[in-house]
């Protein structure tokens, strides 16, 4: 089930940016498509099962650059 199931309006969770850091690594942004709140978790791009796309989350910096201009 889609959705942060902590957050009591069970919003979905849409990935919105990302931030590089030296102790956890590659760390994603999410927004909630419900309340705005936002929330962060660790990339796992080399994860056997369901790895995140190391493109995609490149792709969400430039995503976010395009729509501040």
């Amino acid at each position: 089930m889609p959705g942060d199931r902590s957050n009591p309006c069970q919003g979905l969770m849409a990935a919105v940016d990302y931030d590089l850091t030296g102790h956890k690594g590659l760390v994603l942004i999410f927004r909630c498509t419900q309340c705005g709140e936002l929330t962060r978790n660790i990339a796992l791009t080399d994860d056997v099962h369901a790895p995140d796309d190391y493109d995609l989350i490149l792709a969400l910096k430039q995503k976010t650059q395009s729509s501040k201009r």
